[in-house]
């Protein structure tokens, strides 16, 4: 029998300790208040018995432990491709999302790795950038940071995969910001992709196919193109629990819905609450790199944090 147990946050509240204070010789003078956080949990186990598909949850009573820091990684939501109704999500079942495409060209996904809908191999494919970002009217007005990479890796799968097919990709801008990320976006348009710069205006199916109608900006007149697989790159949303998550822990909020840190600049760790800190794509989109140097940014202060607890209380054991 295997069993799992995972910590469920109820709550965390805020009092005054005391923190160890010394001049500039080193000298112990006395103590100033600082912020504790009491956080109240619960144990939840999982148990896989009789079936290994089939697990039963336990809860045990909640628990209560005294905290210096508090490290909020609580990550993002996807955003719903639904929400674009126009593009066919949903709908069509050859229009399907970066995430899905991901999963289907994976060795280990339903296909082997092999690229393919109902066991046929689609030979014109369109990926459309900036599903769920950059979209004032959606309000999600910013930028998603990983789409323009992601869909450039994955018009190279495709391109490697699916020897001749015809792959499209429709753009606002190219944001190739990344070590490395430029060289390999000339790469893939050396490869033949296609990059168009225009947003589609909707997914039409047209006999056993789907044409995407757009205007190309660069052209300055609208077209149609025919695919048998429209992938969508949707964009990076805060969690639709973060307001709840920011009442629990006293943290504000940007105006996109992200946990907003201390100072954009030279303190994107801190949080609005002092031993609170923020890590990853909570604070905002970022990619893979940038989520792990952030977290450990986090990680890091927390520990500073830490560290001046323990020896603040070394010295107070001392003193009595």
């Amino acid at each position: 029998m295997r069993v799992r147990c995972k910590m469920v946050l109820n709550t965390v509240t805020m009092r005054l300790g005391q923190k160890a204070k010394y001049d500039e010789a080193g000298k112990h003078v006395g103590y100033e208040d600082r912020l504790l956080y009491d956080a109240a949990f619960s144990a939840v186990y999982s148990s896989n018995k009789d079936d290994e598909n089939k697990a039963f949850w336990d809860a045990t009573p909640s628990g209560k432990f005294e905290v210096a820091t508090v490290i909020n990684a609580t990550g993002f939501d996807v955003f719903d491709a639904t929400r674009r109704p126009e593009l066919g999500y949903g709908v069509y079942p050859q229009v399907i999302t970066t995430l899905e495409f991901e999963r289907l060209a994976s060795a280990s996904g339903p296909t082997a790795g092999r690229i393919s809908l109902n066991g046929n191999l689609p030979r014109r494919v369109v990926f459309i950038q900036c599903v769920g970002s950059r979209d004032v009217g959606l309000g999600a007005p910013w930028c998603s940071r990983v789409c323009c990479m992601a869909v450039a890796k994955q018009a190279h799968l495709a391109h490697d995969r699916l020897p001749g097919a015809e792959i499209t990709v429709f753009y606002i801008d190219i944001r190739a910001f990344g070590k490395g990320f430029e060289e390999f976006y000339d790469r893939v348009r050396h490869e033949g992709v296609l990059y168009r710069k225009g947003m589609p205006s909707e997914v039409l199916r047209r006999g056993d196919h789907l044409v995407v109608r757009a205007e190309d900006m660069l052209l300055g007149e609208m077209v149609d193109v025919e695919a048998d697989l429209v992938v969508l790159a949707v964009g990076i949303a805060p969690r639709k629990d973060a307001t709840q998550v920011a009442e629990m822990l006293h943290l504000r909020q940007d105006e996109s819905g992200f946990f907003a840190e201390d100072h954009p600049k030279v303190r994107t760790v801190e949080s609005s609450q002092p031993g609170i800190f923020l890590a990853g794509c909570c604070q905002g989109p970022k990619d893979i790199p940038d989520t792990v140097a952030h977290a450990k940014a986090a990680a890091s202060a927390a520990m500073i944090l830490l560290a001046q607890t323990e020896k603040a209380m070394v010295t107070s054991y001392a003193a009595n």
